[in-house]
């Protein structure tokens, strides 16, 4: 499945959203998203886990998950991050409008 284009993948980041690990031979969980994360950096849960979330059509493997929420991360703040250079940016031309020059 595609990190990115994947149709059937859970935003891991939703709060509401549960979890399901399975490692060591047996299901876990449900976890909220924070404490996957959590159990993850902390090593508590195998690399080879897989993961899976209601809506998804298969379990997935854990770091797949991990790295398309490191990702989605990534891009909210880019995101974010472009729409206030946006905003700065028509601060700045509407000042240069009014006569008040660029800062």
């Amino acid at each position: 499945m595609g990190a990115l284009g994947d149709a059937q993948m859970t935003q891991p980041n939703n709060s509401e959203t549960e979890f399901y690990i399975y490692y060591s031979g047996g299901q876990h969980g449900p976890f909220a998203f924070v404490q996957v994360r959590e159990m993850w950096e902390a090593a508590a849960i195998p690399s080879e886990s897989l993961c899976w979330s209601e809506g998804w059509v298969d379990w997935r493997p854990l770091l797949d998950v991990m790295i398309e929420s490191k990702i989605n991360e990534v891009i909210k703040s880019v995101r974010e991050e472009e729409k206030n250079v946006r905003k700065r940016i028509v601060e700045e031309l509407e000042r240069k409008i009014r006569g008040e020059g660029l800062s």
